[in-house]
Order: C-alpha cells, then structure tokens, then sequence
C-alpha cells in the first residue's frame, strides 16, 4: 500500500466513489421500479414516453461514470470482474430479483475485501488479485451448487 503496488487511487477517487454511490443509492428505488416496468410492461407508458427515456439515460449516465471512475481506481480487469462476477454469481444463487441484488453486492464486497487483504499479504497487483478472489468465489458457488442438487431429485 506505501509503495502503491495495490492501486492508484487519490483522495479525489474516494469523493467521486462516495458521491457516486450516495448519488445511486439515494435513486435506485425510483430508478429500477421506472426501468424494470419499462422493460416488463413496454407498452404501458406509451402515453408518458417522455419520462422512460429519461430513466434509462439516468441508469445508463450513472452507469458510465461508475464504471470509468471503477477503471480508474482499481483497474479494467478489476473494474469489469466487479460487474460481471458477481451478477453471474447471485444469479445462480438468488431466489429473485431483491435477492440476487442483495447477493451481488454482498459477494461484490467479500471479493473485495478478499482481495485487498490477500494483495496486501502477497505483494502483488491489487486488479488481477480481485479478478482471481471472483473466480474463486464463482467456482466455490458453483460447486456448491452441483452438490446441493446432486442427491436431489424432482
């Protein structure tokens, strides 16, 4: 960490990230209820089309920065493995769309913290060592998985 070998991150990228994610967890509950009624339901804002398109350019504009501000701080592999992997994860896990939420970010910060520590013990680049804590992450719910549904039959 003195050195620098886990990231490069200032104090600038800690305000943007917090004010970025006060910003999305301050709109996400009116956000995602226009948005997945937008995509469940299409046609039932035909009359309001102006007020669905400025919900999906919000999403979409709070969705660029967080990534560009991600890359920024913590790498491109780091940044795109945050997203992916632990969607991928809670997906498989999740018993609806609350939950899989719930899940993600939950393994999105196991993966994190995993990660840094594991970094910070090695000596070794914080990015790729996060890209490997999700994977490893994924197998394990994977595999725990498979043998939760091996000896069960329907």
């Amino acid at each position: 960490l003195v050195e620098g070998q886990l990231f490069f991150a200032t104090w600038i990228h800690l305000w943007i990230n917090l004010c970025l994610g006060i910003t999305i967890m301050l709109l996400w509950p009116w956000m995602s209820h226009h948005i997945i009624k937008a995509c469940l339901f299409p046609g039932h804002n035909n009359q309001d089309s102006s007020v669905v398109w400025r919900w999906h350019l919000l999403f979409n504009v709070l969705t660029a920065l967080g990534m560009a501000v991600t890359t920024a701080t913590v790498g491109l592999m780091g940044a795109f493995a945050l997203v992916f992997i632990p969607a991928w994860i809670s997906f498989q896990i999740a018993q609806n769309w609350h939950m899989c939420l719930v899940v993600s970010v939950g393994i999105g910060l196991v993966g994190y913290v995993l990660a840094f520590v594991t970094a910070l013990l090695l000596d070794q680049p914080f990015g790729p060592v996060l890209v490997v804590c999700l994977l490893v992450l994924g197998m394990i719910a994977s595999v725990g998985m498979h043998l939760g549904t091996v000896g069960k039959r329907r």
